[in-house]
């Protein structure tokens, strides 16, 4: 996927996505989570870490997370 697709996808994941939302990427074990507006800070994104089973889910309730402030 080139750079300025992936920026797109991205882009509307964080517009029309779900709060809490998970979206696989093509590593297994890794997930884009939409995380809602807190405190008057605006939705962002966050990488999940989270091991996946044979079908590429999630197999914890709630990985690892890793987000910028």
């Amino acid at each position: 996927m080139s750079e300025g697709k992936l920026e797109e996808s991205l882009s509307q994941f964080l517009d029309s996505g779900d709060d809490w939302e998970r979206k696989k990427t093509s590593v297994d074990g890794v997930f884009i989570l939409k995380l809602p507006k807190y405190r008057g800070s605006p939705p962002r994104l966050a990488i999940e870490l989270n091991p996946a089973d044979s079908r590429g889910n999630p197999t914890k309730k709630r990985g690892l997370m890793m987000r910028d402030l």
